[in-house]
């Protein structure tokens, strides 16, 4: 895909692993975000997905994946002395 000044594009990946305590349970996961936008606009598109690598003894989704629409603030702060 070819993209020009104006077109915004971030992709992420990234690997977590949650570990309980109580009960020994744990899980590797494969995470992945993109967020698709311009950057004359204050809007973009963004998407995550997970992927389990190994769940344990945990227990969910296979897959999960999820789409979004953003609107980003312009945010001007000052410094008070």
């Amino acid at each position: 895909m070819k993209l020009t000044k104006e077109e915004l594009k971030e992709f992420e990946k990234v690997f977590w692993n949650i570990e309980f305590r109580d009960d020994d349970q744990s899980g590797v996961f494969a995470s992945q975000i993109l967020n698709l936008g311009f950057t004359n606009s204050p809007f973009s598109i963004s998407s995550v997905m997970n992927k389990p690598i190994y769940f344990g003894g945990l227990t969910g989704k296979k897959f999960d994946w999820n789409i979004a629409v953003n609107y980003s603030f312009k945010l001007k702060l000052i410094k008070k002395p």
